[in-house]
């Protein structure tokens, strides 16, 4: 029996939401409909430990877009905005599991995730028990 090849489903997943900043992209769009460049960026500024520079955040944007994950949308005349693709929105189960996770066996306590800079502050919209032993 050979081994098990994951490189077409698990370690794609872990690759698209490994890179840096992407997880942080999709949960602030999951929580919103859609954000400008401008809020998006504001965003992710204000609520994690590190400032992501325009052309970072717009390199992001591009990769995503070309993935299919995330859409770039007219909001009107002048302004556009950026959304998840049906794609995009599928990995929030992924998210939830992870977070499910890290949770019940992580080797950190929820309650030292207080932090504005964590992940789970950011994904609230999953509401999760922590798993008393």
């Amino acid at each position: 029996m050979g081994a098990v090849d994951f490189k077409c489903s698990v370690v794609h997943t872990l690759e698209v939401l490994g890179k840096k900043w992407n997880v942080f992209i999709f949960a602030e769009l999951l929580a919103k409909p859609y954000l400008t460049f401008t809020d998006l960026k504001r965003k992710l500024s204000g609520n994690y430990s590190t400032e992501i520079s325009s052309r970072v955040l717009k390199d992001k944007l591009n990769e995503l877009e070309k993935n299919d994950l995330v859409a770039r949308i007219r909001l009107d005349n002048e302004r556009v905005g950026y959304a998840l693709t049906d794609r995009g929105i599928a990995l929030k189960d992924v998210l939830e599991a992870m977070k499910t996770w890290a949770i019940n066996y992580g080797n950190t306590s929820f309650e030292n995730c207080k932090n504005k800079s964590c992940i789970h502050n950011c994904l609230d919209f999953v509401d999760l028990e922590i798993k008393k032993d």
